[in-house]
């Protein structure tokens, strides 16, 4: 029993979660209209790809655990991966342009 509200509560986690990301970058502001639809059209697959991971627990569908790790992996790299080139950025301005 334990298990099942467990798989209920994380099924609903990822599908309230999931269109945040969507939002995320429906609402972000890029000077190129071809960066803003990749990134749009990237997101929104992730996003969609989240909701079908909560229906999955929701039913217990075997493959839901794989799935969930590998779109928890692709939202962390993408956002630590972010806050890692915007340090870089940053840093190289500092150190080289003053």
């Amino acid at each position: 029993m334990t298990a099942s509200i467990k798989n209920y509560k994380r099924g609903v986690k990822w599908i309230l979660l999931s269109p945040l990301l969507f939002f995320m970058a429906a609402i972000s502001i890029v000077e190129s209209l071809d960066v803003y639809s990749i990134q749009l059209t990237c997101c929104s697959i992730v996003s969609f790809s989240g909701v079908v991971t909560g229906v999955g627990f929701l039913f217990g569908w075997p493959w839901v655990e794989l799935s969930a790790k590998i779109l928890t992996w692709v939202i962390v790299v993408y956002f630590v991966g972010s806050w890692i080139l915007i340090l870089l950025f940053f840093g190289y301005n500092f150190l080289f342009s003053g």
